[in-house]
């Protein structure tokens, strides 16, 4: 009598063209989910100022070697009064050397992240279970989960983090868990902990505090990996440091910005935010309706599925009954300090929890491998297929909401400017841009091949030439306004003439 299918716990040689066709057909219809509707959500023809920002510093890069200021080469990027994170601008660039400056180029290389970091969580499960089926439903769990997918979405810094958060949990893994190890598996545990830090603001927090959990993760196999780990993420922090050193209190600016605890305010009122944050990290939030900024979360709907979260649950409890206790204290630790640069800053903010989905879907690896070992594959077989329909519900409803709702963020990325922008280029006299609508007429010139020389960075009314263009953000009583686009005053676009 043969067996189900779900009863086979490994993959075993009897079998492996059917695991292959499976495999490859599942990955196929993930990668056309994953990819569709690209062009048009987000909106494609428009970039939020972020992401003409950093689109730009990575043409420039890729065209001249040079950021937006004409610094060769930087460490950090100069931007908006702080300083944006270098691995994913360097790594667009790239992208732009070879395809050209474009909107869709930029966004294609976040999917293409997105997409990595799942492969990477699969490749997380086999390495940790050793079988297909736990594998595939990891890299599947990960593709359709909301908050990852739309964080690959955005031209941002962000859409990096998972992936370096992904791949430290591969490479600690691999340091804590099994045979004696070596300097070599410290030399790469310390490298994914410095793509870490340089990957996204919150990374220059979260890379020490994962270094600070290494004594959680000692065992008699690995103290010489860990200790080479150490080395190398010490040495890879010194390009960080001599910037710092170089342009004080610049890697803080964006802390400075955004952060709770400063000496002015004294320490009671961080500590009110910091308890604040963490009473908005609830079910509602993650599960129900979250980000509040819809341009980069499209529609109100959770941020992970139902399932995922009890999956993730059952799986934190399975882990430290079953995995190397190592590996258990460090994970547990991971999870909290993953928390700790979000909880210092002001309102609940998805980008900036962006390593918990890691975590969670790293959690689901040990739910799923229960999964696999019940005896009756009758009981198998109806949890499997609970957890598949309420994931493929979810999961309907949300896709569904993203492809009708997503396209229409069009005034959450600067619609409103490429309106003006192109009035005023048509527009034969000179024209001045108020703070950010610079970056965004540079990169827009680059796309539409307009002469940049043309442009002009606006610095006060006095200075403004008679018979020139301004383009504004805020009402300017003393110039004759010719345009305005938006109806909500913090996104609209004035054109002036004086």
């Amino acid at each position: 009598m043969k067996r189900h299918f779900l009863a086979q716990t490994k993959s075993t040689p009897s079998s492996p063209v059917s695991i292959v066709i499976i495999s490859v057909a599942l990955v196929l219809a993930l990668f056309a989910l994953y990819f569709a509707d690209l062009r048009t959500n987000p909106p494609a023809n428009y970039n939020q100022v972020d992401e003409s920002s950093i689109a730009m510093n990575a043409w420039t890069i890729a065209s001249s070697g040079i950021d937006e200021w004409g610094n060769s080469f930087p460490v950090y990027f100069r931007a908006f009064g702080e300083y944006k994170n270098p691995v994913y601008i360097y790594a667009l660039a790239a992208v732009f050397k070879i395809f050209g400056p474009g909107i869709f180029a930029a966004r294609l290389f976040s999917a293409f992240l997105g997409f990595v970091t799942a492969l990477v969580l699969g490749f997380l499960a086999w390495r940790i279970k050793k079988r297909w089926f736990v594998a595939i439903a990891t890299f599947a769990f990960a593709l359709v989960t909301p908050w990852l997918f739309e964080l690959s979405r955005l031209v941002l810094e962000v859409a990096l983090f998972p992936l370096a958060v992904a791949l430290v949990l591969v490479t600690l893994y691999e340091t804590s868990a099994g045979d004696e190890k070596t300097w070599r598996h410290g030399v790469t545990l310390g490298l994914s902990l410095g793509l870490l830090t340089y990957t996204y603001t919150a990374g220059r927090l979260m890379g020490p505090l994962f270094l600070l959990g290494f004594p959680l993760a000692w065992n008699k196999r690995n103290g010489k990996a860990l200790l080479a780990a150490l080395g190398v993420y010490v040495l890879s922090l010194l390009p960080a440091m001599l910037f710092e050193r170089a342009h004080p209190r610049a890697l803080l600016a964006r802390y400075d910005m955004v952060g709770t605890v400063n000496t002015h305010q004294g320490i009671l009122k961080p500590i009110r935010q910091v308890w604040q944050n963490l009473h908005d990290l609830n079910f509602r939030n993650v599960f129900w309706c979250c980000e509040r900024h819809r341009h980069h979360i499209s529609v109100y709907v959770g941020l992970l599925y139902l399932a995922q979260g009890a999956l993730a649950l059952g799986g934190f409890f399975v882990m430290w009954r079953r995995a190397p206790k190592a590996w258990c204290r460090w994970f547990t630790w991971a999870v909290v300090a993953s928390i700790v640069p979000w909880s210092l800053t002001y309102g609940f903010n998805a980008l900036r929890l962006s390593a918990l989905p890691v975590f969670a879907v790293a959690l689901s690896i040990y739910a799923f491998d229960v999964v696999t070992q019940l005896k009756n594959w009758r009981v198998r077989l109806v949890f499997a297929a609970a957890v598949s329909a309420s994931v493929v519900i979810q999961a309907a409803i949300y896709f569904h909401v993203d492809r009708r709702y997503g396209p229409g963020r069009d005034p959450w990325f600067d619609k409103c400017f490429v309106d003006v922008f192109n009035r005023a280029m048509d527009d034969g006299r000179p024209r001045y841009f108020e703070w950010y609508t610079f970056v965004n007429a540079r990169w827009y010139s680059v796309l539409e091949k307009r002469d940049e020389s043309k442009l002009h960075a606006f610095t006060s009314i006095d200075s403004l030439p008679a018979g020139s263009l301004l383009i504004a953000l805020i009402e300017k009583p003393s110039l004759r306004e010719i345009h305005r686009c938006g109806t909500r005053a913090m996104y609209d676009i004035y054109l002036y003439e004086k």
